[in-house]
């Protein structure tokens, strides 16, 4: 189903950012840190960021991002989505050309839950359909008290490539198996699970003091992963996940995305996702360090 864009037109906020305040920024690649605990610290970063998406697998997009952004007033929303794509380039994830047909959405609202509300009863296509087995908890997102919100509509293929057809047991239940023909492994998943669309919805309001670098870099960490900002929050690595609680906190903010994140979704995305969530953590670990102790190359501003 399309996006109505008469649906969301009054639930979304123009927003104009205040280019005269300077965020409140450190140097957000510097990380002291012995050698010993360096990989200690990896270890907990990748943790922290590789959440599964379903089944036990680490979900990405296979088809290449096209990211859209509404809610703010001309130029600013093509200048998001445009750093947004340079990240994702810079992370070696396939970008579609222009013109291209979204499947990555930036929604920047007055109010959330009632976007979120809004799209649960009209945007399939960005929503997930009712038969989804997570279609009813993305539909608490409406009530959650952060000011932002994500998630993905998921897409399933076998692990040697071919469509996964999920079938409902009960035709009153949400419950639902994947019908797959690969043998069942402790280490190779049955499946991949893939990206068909990615979602953020977040509250203008919470993004005073930040710019539009920080809002595309932080966005793109969470619609190009499956990431959740309060778990990033909780260990050593700088991350510009932490972003709207360091606005909320009061402490320096990532002036932008950090090498450890750029290095993470260069990891998620040179890796074959057709493992089992654990056995990728401490692959992309050592893709992490080998990425980091090359020259570095991130997005151009």
């Amino acid at each position: 189903m399309r996006l109505s864009y008469y649906l969301l037109l009054p639930l979304t906020l123009l927003y104009v950012p205040a280019s005269a305040a300077a965020p409140k920024s450190t140097d957000d690649e510097i990380l002291v840190v012995s050698d010993q605990d360096a990989d200690r610290v990896r270890r907990e970063f990748v943790k922290a960021m590789a959440l599964p998406s379903a089944y036990d697998q680490l979900g990405r997009f296979e088809d290449p991002v096209c990211p859209v952004v509404l809610g703010f007033k001309a130029p600013y929303g093509t200048v998001v989505a445009d750093r947004m794509r340079r990240v994702a380039d810079a992370a070696g994830i396939k970008v579609a050309r222009e013109g291209c047909k979204p499947n990555v959405y930036l929604f920047v609202v007055r109010d959330k839950a009632s976007l979120v509300r809004g799209l649960s009863r009209s945007a399939s296509s960005v929503f997930g359909y009712r038969d989804d087995p997570a279609y009813a908890e993305r539909a608490v997102l409406a009530s959650a008290s952060a000011p932002s919100v994500a998630w993905q509509v998921l897409q399933y293929r076998a692990s040697d490539g071919s469509v996964a057809c999920r079938e409902r047991l009960r035709s009153n239940s949400r419950d639902s198996v994947l019908k797959l023909t690969t043998t069942a492994s402790r280490i190779v998943s049955p499946l991949r699970v893939e990206f068909g669309a990615s979602v953020m919805v977040i509250e203008a309001k919470s993004l005073l003091g930040a710019d539009l670098r920080q809002l595309s870099d932080f966005a793109a960490m969470q619609l190009y992963a499956h990431t959740e900002p309060q778990m990033a929050s909780e260990q050593k690595a700088p991350t510009i996940l932490t972003l709207l609680d360091d606005a909320t906190t009061g402490r320096p903010a990532p002036l932008s995305i950090t090498q450890w994140d750029l290095a993470y979704l260069k990891a998620l995305y040179s890796f074959s996702n057709m493992y089992r969530a654990n056995v990728h953590y401490g692959e992309l670990s050592n893709r992490m360090k080998r990425s980091m102790e090359e020259p570095q190359a991130g997005p151009a501003n």
